[in-house]
Protein backbone atom coordinates (compact mmCIF):
# COMPACT_ATOMS: atom_id res chain seq x y z
CA UNK A 1 0.00 0.00 0.00
CA UNK A 2 1.49 3.37 -0.97
CA UNK A 3 2.13 6.13 1.52
CA UNK A 4 1.61 9.59 0.04
CA UNK A 5 3.80 12.45 1.26
CA UNK A 6 3.12 16.05 0.26
CA UNK A 7 6.36 18.02 0.54
CA UNK A 8 4.60 21.39 0.80
CA UNK A 9 6.19 23.16 3.72
CA UNK A 10 9.32 21.01 3.78
CA UNK A 11 12.23 23.08 5.03
CA UNK A 12 14.88 20.68 3.73
CA UNK A 13 15.39 17.39 1.90
CA UNK A 14 14.01 14.09 3.20
CA UNK A 15 17.20 12.96 4.96
CA UNK A 16 17.62 16.26 6.79
CA UNK A 17 13.96 16.30 7.80
CA UNK A 18 14.14 12.70 9.02
CA UNK A 19 17.31 13.33 11.04
CA UNK A 20 15.66 16.33 12.67
CA UNK A 21 12.60 14.23 13.44
CA UNK A 22 14.80 11.55 14.99
CA UNK A 23 16.42 14.27 17.13
CA UNK A 24 19.83 13.58 15.59
CA UNK A 25 20.47 17.12 14.41
CA UNK A 26 21.90 19.14 17.32
CA UNK A 27 20.91 22.38 15.61
CA UNK A 28 17.23 21.33 15.73
CA UNK A 29 16.54 19.83 19.18
CA UNK A 30 12.76 20.38 18.90
CA UNK A 31 11.50 18.91 15.61
CA UNK A 32 8.29 19.94 13.93
CA UNK A 33 5.56 17.33 13.47
CA UNK A 34 6.38 16.85 9.77
CA UNK A 35 10.02 16.19 10.67
CA UNK A 36 8.92 13.61 13.25
CA UNK A 37 6.76 11.94 10.59
CA UNK A 38 9.77 11.70 8.25
CA UNK A 39 11.66 10.13 11.15
CA UNK A 40 8.92 7.51 11.48
CA UNK A 41 9.18 6.76 7.77
CA UNK A 42 12.95 6.39 8.12
CA UNK A 43 12.55 3.97 11.03
CA UNK A 44 9.98 1.89 9.17
CA UNK A 45 11.99 1.62 5.96
CA UNK A 46 15.36 1.07 7.63
CA UNK A 47 13.89 -1.82 9.65
CA UNK A 48 12.08 -3.51 6.76
CA UNK A 49 8.62 -2.55 7.96
CA UNK A 50 7.92 -0.63 4.75
CA UNK A 51 9.50 -0.58 1.30
CA UNK A 52 10.96 2.70 0.07
CA UNK A 53 9.29 2.01 -3.27
CA UNK A 54 5.91 2.34 -1.52
CA UNK A 55 6.65 5.99 -0.72
CA UNK A 56 5.06 8.48 -3.14
CA UNK A 57 6.37 12.03 -2.74
CA UNK A 58 4.58 15.02 -4.26
CA UNK A 59 5.93 18.53 -4.75
CA UNK A 60 3.97 21.57 -3.50
CA UNK A 61 2.12 21.72 -6.84
CA UNK A 62 0.94 18.12 -6.51
CA UNK A 63 3.34 16.61 -9.04
CA UNK A 64 4.86 13.22 -8.30
CA UNK A 65 8.57 13.62 -7.61
CA UNK A 66 11.51 11.27 -7.24
CA UNK A 67 13.20 11.22 -3.85
CA UNK A 68 16.28 9.00 -3.78
CA UNK A 69 16.43 6.44 -1.00
CA UNK A 70 18.91 7.56 1.64
CA UNK A 71 21.82 5.43 2.72
CA UNK A 72 20.28 4.10 5.92
CA UNK A 73 23.69 3.13 7.32
CA UNK A 74 24.42 6.85 7.78
CA UNK A 75 21.49 7.18 10.21
CA UNK A 76 22.92 4.94 12.90
CA UNK A 77 20.74 2.40 14.67
CA UNK A 78 17.04 3.13 14.24
CA UNK A 79 14.52 1.43 16.48
CA UNK A 80 11.64 -0.25 14.64
CA UNK A 81 8.19 1.24 14.91
CA UNK A 82 5.86 -0.47 17.37
CA UNK A 83 3.40 -2.85 15.76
Amino acid sequence: MPLYVNTKGFGADFKTMALRGLKRDPDFPNPYATEEEMGWIARAVANGQREWSSMKFFDPDGNLMTVPEPDWSTFGRLAPLPK
